[in-house]
C-alpha cells in the first residue's frame, strides 16, 4: 500500500495562543478550502488571539484534524508582513527548545515569504520574532509515516566564520551524515541564507554533479535572504554557486531516503513568461491566471500526486502577490510569493497537482504594472493518479542540444540553438544598467539584418528578446554559440554595457558598437543593414544579436577582417 505523503487538508484549526508566560488564549475556525489552507494570520486574528507577534512572546499553534502518529511533518508557507523594523522569525516544534537559527528575515514595507517543513506533534508549532511583525502561515501539506525525517534545525555551513563565497565559484558543502541528516539521505530539507551580497544576483543550490542553470534564489545587493529548498544530494553533498560575492549560511531541517515518496530532481523550467515556456509569453498583469502543465514534464512522472516548485518574480514594479495552486479548485486565497517594487525574489512550495496534472498561477498586483514569472520544478511526490500523457508541445525544451549549464563556445560547424530555445535557458539576473530600460524592452523589427552574400547566417538576426542587460547578453551568446563570459567582457570593453554609447567619431552604436561603415547607413539617413528602422540603436537585443552574428561568421571562416 502506498504511504500517504501529501494530504490535502480539510481541517478545523485551533490555536493554543501566544505564550509569554503560562497564560494561554485560544481561538478556532472552520477550514473548508482545499490546500493551501491559511492556518494563521495575526492581522485578522485568524488562528490567533494576538494582533501582532512581538519580541519576547512565543506564539504556539496547533492544528486540529492532524493526528500525529510516528513521524509527522507539516509543510507551511510562512509570511512576515508589516514589520516594525528589520529582523527575523524563528519556527520550531514546541517539543524542542527554541533554536538559534531563523527561517524568515523581514523588513519594513515588505511582505516576505519562505517555506518551511517542521515536525508536528500534539504540542504544536512555536514561533518567535526579533521585531514586531504580523505572521501568516499557509498549510500546504502533511508528511506521515516517516516519509520525511524532520527535527531540530542544525547549522551545517556559515561562511561568515571566514571568507565569503566568491562570484562564479562553486562551493561543495557536505550534508549527509552531518547533524540533522542521516548518512543514507538522498535529499535534504535545507534553509539556505544569502547575506551581504555585494550586488544584485542569484544563487544555484543543487546536488554536486548535477548540471542546471536554474537559479534557486534571487536577491538584491546587501539583502539577507533565506530560502527553504528541497535539494537532491550528490555523493552526500550540495554545491552552491553565487553570481556575486556573498556569505552563505546552510541549516538542515530534515532529510528523506531514496525509498521515500518525496523525490528531488535537477531543477528544470516549466513556466517562463519571458520566453513562452509553459505556454504564456509576455508580462503578466493583475487578474491574470496562468495554467501550466507539470505532470509528465521536468522529471515529474505523469502519475505524480504533487510537485515541489521554485517560483521567481522578476521585474515587478508594484505591491501584490502571486498564488499558485491546483487548477481544479475554486482558486487559492493564499499567497505563494509576495511582490514589491523592484522585486527579485524566489520562494518554494510543495503543491498538489490537479487531476489534469496542472498548476495555476493567479496574479494580484495593486496597479496596472506588470511582472514576469518563472517556475522551476525541483522535486515531486509519488502518486498513482491516472491522467492522459501531456501533449509534446505543452512545454518547450529548456535544454540546448549541444551544451547544458552556462553558455560555452560551440565548435565550428555546430548546430546553433534557436532564439526561442536560448530564451528558455536565460537565468534571471538583476539590472545593473537601468539606463538601458527602454532599448532592453524593444525587440528587433526585422529578421534579415544584412544583405551581404558572404554569409547567410545574418538571416537569423531578429533581436526577438527582452530582459535585463545581462539576460540579453546570455540570450545572444547562447544563440550564436559564444562563451557568455567572453561576451560579457567584450561588451564591457566596447561600451561598459551602455546602449547610449556612441563611439568612433559617431560611427559606432550600442553595446556591441555596431559600426555604420561596415553594417549600414547612419541612423535616420537611409537605415539599411543593421540600422534599418534604427534596430541597432533602439533595441539592445538586436544590437547584441547582430554583434555575435558577426563573430560567428568570422569564427566559421566567412570573414577574415577580425583575424
Amino acid at each position: 500500500m502506498m504511504r500517504r505523503v501529501i494530504v490535502i487538508v480539510m481541517a478545523v484549526l485551533s490555536v493554543l495562543g501566544a505564550v509569554a508566560t503560562a497564560d494561554r488564549r485560544s481561538a478556532s475556525a472552520d477550514v473548508t478550502a482545499p490546500s493551501p489552507v491559511r492556518v494563521l494570520d495575526t492581522r485578522t486574528g485568524t488562528g490567533a488571539g494576538v494582533q501582532q507577534l512581538v519580541p519576547g512572546v512565543v506564539l504556539r499553534v496547533a492544528i486540529d484534524g492532524i493526528e500525529p502518529s510516528g513521524s509527522t511533518s507539516v509543510m507551511l508557507n510562512l509570511t512576515g508582513a508589516r514589520a516594525g523594523d528589520r529582523g527575523f522569525v524563528s519556527a520550531w516544534s514546541c517539543d524542542d527548545p527554541a533554536p538559534a537559527t531563523s527561517v524568515l528575515n523581514v523588513d519594513v514595507g515588505r511582505a516576505v515569504a519562505n517555506s518551511i517543513v517542521l515536525p508536528y506533534t500534539s504540542s504544536g508549532l512555536c514561533f518567535s520574532s526579533s521585531v514586531a511583525v504580523d505572521l501568516i502561515a499557509d498549510l500546504t501539506g502533511i508528511a506521515t509515516d516517516g516519509d520525511l525525517q524532520t527535527g531540530r534545525s542544525a547549522r551545517l555551513h556559515d561562511s561568515r566564520d571566514g571568507a565569503p563565497h566568491r562570484a562564479g565559484r562553486t562551493h561543495r558543502i557536505p550534508v549527509a551524515g552531518r547533524p540533522g541528516v542521516d548518512a543514507s539521505a538522498s535529499l535534504a530539507l535545507l534553509n539556505v541564507t544569502v547575506a551581504r551580497p555585494t550586488g544584485d544576483g542569484w544563487a544555484i543550490v543543487q546536488a554536486c554533479g548535477a548540471s542546471s542553470d536554474a537559479s534557486s534564489m534571487n536577491f538584491r545587493a546587501q539583502e539577507v535572504v533565506p530560502h527553504f529548498t528541497v535539494s537532491a544530494l550528490g555523493s552526500g553533498d550540495i554545491c552552491v554557486t553565487t553570481s556575486v560575492d556573498a556569505h552563505v549560511i546552510v541549516d538542515a531541517f530534515g532529510w528523506a531516503a531514496g525509498s521515500a515518496p518525496v523525490k528531488a530532481v535537477t531543477p528544470d523550467r516549466v513556466l517562463d513568461t519571458r520566453s513562452g515556456v509553459g505556454g504564456t509569453i509576455g508580462p503578466v498583469r493583475d487578474g491574470d491566471v496562468l495554467r501550466f502543465r507539470v505532470a509528465g514534464h521536468a522529471g515529474v512522472p505523469n502519475d505524480a500526486a504533487g510537485a515541489i516548485v521554485n517560483v521567481v518574480a522578476v521585474r515587478g514594479a508594484a505591491t501584490g502577490f502571486v498564488s499558485i495552486d491546483p487548477c481544479d479548485g475554486s482558486g487559492a486565497t493564499t499567497s505563494t510569493i509576495n511582490l514589491w517594487p523592484g522585486v527579485l525574489r524566489a520562494n518554494q512550495a510543495v503543491l498538489r497537482l490537479s487531476a489534469s496534472g496542472d498548476l495555476c498561477a493567479r496574479v494580484v498586483v495593486d496597479d496596472a504594472s506588470t511582472l514576469h514569472l518563472v517556475v522551476d520544478v525541483v522535486g515531486y511526490v509519488d502518486g498513482d493518479v491516472s491522467r492522459p500523457a501531456p501533449p509534446s508541445t505543452t512545454t518547450p525544451s529548456t535544454t540546448a542540444p549541444t551544451t547544458t549549464g552556462r553558455v560555452a563556445t560551440l565548435p565550428v560547424g555546430a548546430a546553433l540553438p534557436s532564439g526561442e530555445e536560448c530564451a528558455s535557458r536565460v537565468r534571471p539576473t538583476a539590472e545593473i544598467r537601468p539606463e538601458n530600460a527602454a532599448p532592453n524592452a524593444n525587440r528587433g523589427s526585422r529578421a534579415n539584418a544584412n544583405t551581404s552574400t558572404a554569409w547567410t547566417g545574418f538571416a537569423r538576426v531578429d533581436g526577438a528578446f527582452s530582459g535585463t542587460t545581462d539576460e540579453i547578453i546570455q540570450w545572444a551568446a547562447c544563440k550564436w554559440g559564444i562563451d557568455e563570459d567572453i561576451a560579457r567582457a567584450q561588451l564591457w570593453t566596447e561600451s561598459t554595457w551602455l546602449m547610449s554609447t556612441n563611439g568612433d567619431g559617431g560611427d559606432s552604436f550600442g553595446l556591441g558598437q555596431v559600426r555604420v561603415p561596415y553594417h549600414g547607413s547612419r541612423p535616420s539617413s537611409g537605415n539599411s543593414g543593421a540600422f534599418e528602422n534604427d534596430n541597432a540603436v533602439r533595441s539592445t537585443a538586436y544590437n547584441v544579436d547582430y554583434t555575435y552574428a558577426v563573430w560567428r561568421g568570422c569564427f566559421e571562416g566567412n570573414y577574415n577582417w577580425l583575424a
